[in-house]
């Protein structure tokens, strides 16, 4: 005869064994960006190249001159007019380590807490979504992505390493939008504020992604007003108040390129971009090419695997 309390002792026994399991794929997860980074660090790593200028602006933003723009695009040879990506807020993330710790180990640990953190928060956002399980299988997704990049690029600041991570951890943050989850609104309009601003590359995919989330978060809220009319005033104030969060968090994202929009000599950057959206004085990649491209990606190997980012540095 099976005691009553058996299928709880098993129940409670079963959640220890998931939360702990959980708990060590968080840690296998961030175990390669510590090492990589205090690796980096011992050694005397020292930014080159775009890298270096990444130091020099980190250190700017503490100063009587801040950087009111992120870097220079390479976009602008397509248009014929110079501008830059939108933002400074990958040096707003880099100042205070950058200020901290001399030549490169500041800019490394800069970008490693960048990375430890996009890590931790995919972490919870998963943990919200589907316990401790669900958790573990996004653990272990990013700590391949982790291992695909190489330890090299877990500390590197330059744009394209940088935001992977981040950017994955915006993906998790429109799904807990899209589920309903205000808590997520504020921190999803930080991230994807970030990801916009350090690289034009990721414009359209964030607006059609956050628009995506408020649609879905919209029509998550009708839902759960008209299946439980009893607690939608407790939701309406929750969702009110992750609204006006998120409104300061853009306007605090945003701050800095509409302040150079407005006060720069001539046509400010913003506007700039917003003129030359559909403009090139070149051959553009195409749907056709550009269709091509990401197949040859999705579909033959190496895919995702270490080898693919040597493609980046082909002579």
């Amino acid at each position: 005869m099976v005691r009553p309390d058996a299928p709880l002792d098993a129940g409670r026994g079963s959640s220890r064994w998931t939360s702990r399991l959980f708990g060590a794929s968080v840690v296998a997860a961030l175990v390669p960006i510590v090492v990589a980074t205090a690796r980096a660090i011992h050694r005397g790593w020292i930014p080159i190249g775009d890298n270096a200028f990444f130091a020099i602006r980190a250190r700017d933003v503490l100063t009587a001159d801040p950087p009111l723009l992120g870097t220079w695009t390479s976009a602008s040879l397509a248009t014929g007019t110079s501008f830059n990506n939108p933002g400074p807020l990958l040096f707003d993330a880099l100042a205070v380590p950058a200020r901290l710790l001399d030549d490169g180990a500041g800019l490394a640990l800069g970008a490693a807490l960048l990375n430890g953190s996009a890590v931790v928060g995919i972490a919870v956002l998963a943990y919200r979504r589907g316990g401790a399980l669900l958790a573990t299988a996004a653990m272990a997704v990013t700590a391949a992505l982790c291992w695909a990049m190489g330890s090299e690029l877990l500390f590197d600041p330059w744009q394209p390493h940088s935001l992977l991570l981040p950017f994955l951890c915006f993906l998790m943050l429109v799904w807990s939008v899209v589920c309903g989850d205000v808590f997520a609104l504020p921190f999803a309009t930080g991230v994807g504020s970030l990801v916009v601003q350090t690289h034009l590359s990721y414009v359209i995919l964030v607006a059609v992604l956050g628009a995506w989330a408020v649609l879905g978060l919209v029509l998550e809220l009708r839902r759960r007003r008209r299946e439980d009319p009893g607690a939608w005033p407790r939701l309406r104030r929750r969702a009110v108040w992750a609204g006006a969060v998120a409104g300061v968090v853009f306007v605090a994202c945003w701050a800095q390129p509409l302040a150079e929009q407005f006060t720069s000599d001539g046509e400010g950057n913003l506007a700039r971009l917003a003129r030359n959206a559909g403009d090139s004085a070149v051959r553009t990649t195409g749907y056709r090419l550009g269709t091509q491209l990401v197949a040859t990606v999705v579909t033959l190997p190496p895919w995702w695997f270490r080898s693919s980012f040597g493609d980046a540095y082909l002579p």
